[in-house]
């Protein structure tokens, strides 16, 4: 694959230099993955809208799921997929839609936690059923523990979800940023796969230690920032750009966008090199799993910049609900894209 995103194409930006850091690999998987992927998007209608269903299907997150969890087996590949589709659809359609307020997501959120905790109907379609789907199949695909951690860190998303709602285009500082990016951009939800991904359940002394910790947190935090440049080009050309690394370092520095962009792309290969130095050292620790483990952490990093290959979701222009698209004509409303 060309070291260079299709976006980078279209702009002079420069570009993380990190690729040859992390090793990657595709699970063969990637196709029936994918295929399924897309039968459970169309089955739940995620979301109902058609054209932002599209969207979400031009995303191609079977085939990305497949590069992030190698190693994975066809179930949990298939559930990481299908909860990555979740987060996807219903960030598109109750986050970043023009109209949403906290005060509705709160509602929506309080009856996703009910289902994370006592299940519910898989009949039928929409968001709620979804989920349940998902509460049902994490528990004959991951062990309790894996369960906890992954129903534990949903609450992280949501979080993240509602931190978002809140800005109201307020300036954010970069340790604000930082803390919460990790969770905007399901990071924490992701790097929880990355065990059972792997075929491994390490125990929770070794899964706790600052070492294994920080590796977790580092590669939660990069998935953020490589969404932030990969994506920049595109979401400045929207009408409300989100917070993003590079537009938070221009405020907080003063720094017109290409500087701030080029600082941002710095940070990134900064950390990268501390992440990978971390992870050769656990390459040769002799505890059980944690040499596993690290190779994992690459792989899931590598793939974040692999996705950018792949999907076709930054190849058109955001579509709007058919509600919307007739509010516009009729000259009400417009999207944000």
């Amino acid at each position: 694959m060309s070291e260079h995103s299709p976006l980078q194409a279209h702009s002079p930006l420069p570009m993380p230099k990190f690729l040859h850091l992390f090793h990657h690999r595709t699970s063969p998987l990637a196709q029936p993955v994918e295929e399924h992927a897309q039968a459970w998007l169309h089955h739940y209608r995620l979301p109902e809208d058609p054209a932002l269903r599209e969207r979400v299907a031009r995303t191609c997150l079977g085939t990305t799921t497949a590069s992030v969890y190698p190693g994975a087996g066809q179930e949990v590949l298939e559930l990481g997929a299908d909860l990555i589709i979740w987060l996807t659809a219903f960030d598109d359609t109750h986050v970043e839609a023009p109209g949403s307020t906290a005060a509705h997501l709160t509602e929506q959120l309080a009856v996703f936690a009910g289902i994370l905790e006592q299940g519910g109907p898989t009949t039928g379609t929409g968001f709620a059923s979804a989920l349940a789907d998902l509460v049902r199949r994490m528990h004959t695909a991951l062990t309790p523990g894996q369960r906890a951690r992954l129903t534990s860190s949903f609450y992280t998303a949501f979080l993240g979800w509602n931190w978002e709602l809140s800005l109201h285009g307020r300036p954010v500082g970069l340790d604000e940023y930082n803390a919460m990016r990790p969770h905007t951009v399901y990071g924490s939800i992701v790097t929880t796969l990355i065990e059972p991904g792997a075929g491994l359940d390490l125990p929770d002394g070794v899964r706790d230690t600052p070492d294994i910790r920080q590796l977790n947190r580092t590669a939660s935090l990069l998935s953020g920032w490589i969404n932030d440049l990969y994506s920049f080009t595109y979401e400045q050309g929207t009408q409300s750009p989100p917070p993003s690394l590079p537009t938070v370092l221009a405020h907080q520095h003063h720094l017109p966008l290409p500087e701030a962009f080029a600082t941002a792309v710095r940070m990134f290969d900064d950390k990268a090199g501390e992440m990978h130095q971390k992870i050769t050292q656990l390459r040769t620790s002799p505890t059980p799993g944690v040499a596993a483990y690290a190779t994992a952490c690459a792989e899931f990093v590598a793939s974040n910049k692999l996705f950018y290959g792949v999907t076709r979701r930054y190849t058109a222009a955001q579509p709007q609900p058919s509600h919307l698209q007739h509010a516009k004509r009729a000259g009400g409303v417009t999207s944000r894209s």
